[in-house]
């Protein structure tokens, strides 16, 4: 089984030329071609996934259900379990692929509140045997293929966003590293285009991610504004004992509060970096660092280049 998006390098027939992938901090993005068509192959989704077919056709099979992508449609995958099918046209298949994790989700539904229907953010109980993705059996089901309420194929066929996300192209040229900042921004392009669309299968994957966790939408949203120093200090602002408090924060946003904490004050560090006039050490204490020599590290293990190298890419873009 492979675990994406970590293995996207282990990909039938996958190379330097027909695989590539940009991961930045809340969102990896890639593409990926084959030449020859792959069935049935187990993969574990290890962050939510927008995934689109630009050439061929994507089979999701769960058992019992399959849902058919062809060329110019896309879905929404929860994190999880899925058997997938890669179906060649005329010698190729092609798909771009969005990983995003939930924090990411929750600053952008913050973010635009506004444009979303209540309805459609308003926690609602989802029945029991769908709570963790999973049929009555307990075999783990793809999510998507049919939703709680069964009212849903889960197929998104929108010509206005398939023109959005052509629009990623360019960042698949060369020497266009320095363009790397610009798709989180993309990302929020297509968040809003299938808000303001009102997109049935966009909203319904959003209720059902908000509806999976215990903690309000106002302390969810909270954390988006809100600088922390602590995990105690974030339990103590949800009101639950550290060890609950954790325990939901997790089961919602996939990742231990800490690991929250420390990518969001990298996010900070890559922007103080990019913008403000401070060096290494000043930026490590702005954004809480205990250690320069942990904030470097740290920011390595997140962006493949120390903060030093950072700040002299920029200044060759």
């Amino acid at each position: 089984m492979l675990y994406l998006p970590n293995d996207l390098g282990f990909f039938p027939n996958s190379s330097e030329q027909n695989l590539q992938i940009h991961t930045l901090g809340r969102c990896t993005f890639a593409r990926y071609q084959q030449s020859d068509s792959s069935h049935r192959l187990p993969v574990f989704m290890q962050e939510h996934v927008l995934i689109f077919v630009r050439n061929g056709e994507k089979i999701f099979h769960n058992g019992t259900q399959e849902l058919h992508l062809t060329k110019g449609e896309c879905t929404l995958l929860k994190a999880g379990s899925y058997t997938l099918s890669n179906i060649t046209a005329h010698g190729l298949y092609e798909a771009y692929l969005f990983f995003f994790n939930a924090p990411l989700l929750t600053a952008l539904a913050h973010k635009h509140k506004d444009l979303l229907p209540l309805e459609a953010i308003k926690a609602r109980e989802i029945p029991k045997n769908m709570a963790k993705n999973e049929n009555p059996q307990g075999k783990t089901t793809a999510h998507r293929i049919q939703t709680a309420d069964n009212q849903e194929t889960g197929v998104i066929s929108d010509p206005a966003l398939q023109g959005i996300i052509e629009g990623f192209s360019a960042h698949f040229e060369y020497n266009t590293r320095y363009l790397e900042p610009m798709i989180e921004l993309k990302f929020e392009e297509l968040f809003l285009h299938l808000a303001l669309s009102k997109n049935p299968t966009f909203l319904g994957f959003i209720r059902e991610l908000f509806a999976a966790t215990r903690l309000g939408l106002g302390e969810l949203f909270a954390y988006c504004e809100q600088e922390f120093l602590s995990v105690a200090e974030m339990a103590k602002f949800a009101r639950l004992d550290n060890a609950s408090f954790s325990r939901e924060f997790k089961q919602y946003f996939k990742v231990s509060p800490k690991k929250w904490l420390d990518e969001k004050r990298l996010l900070k560090a890559r922007f103080l970096l990019q913008y403000a006039d401070k060096n290494v050490n000043e930026i490590c204490s702005d954004c809480g660092f205990s250690s320069p020599a942990w904030f470097i590290a740290r920011f390595k293990e997140q962006f493949n280049q120390t903060p030093k190298q950072y700040q002299k890419s920029l200044q060759k873009a």
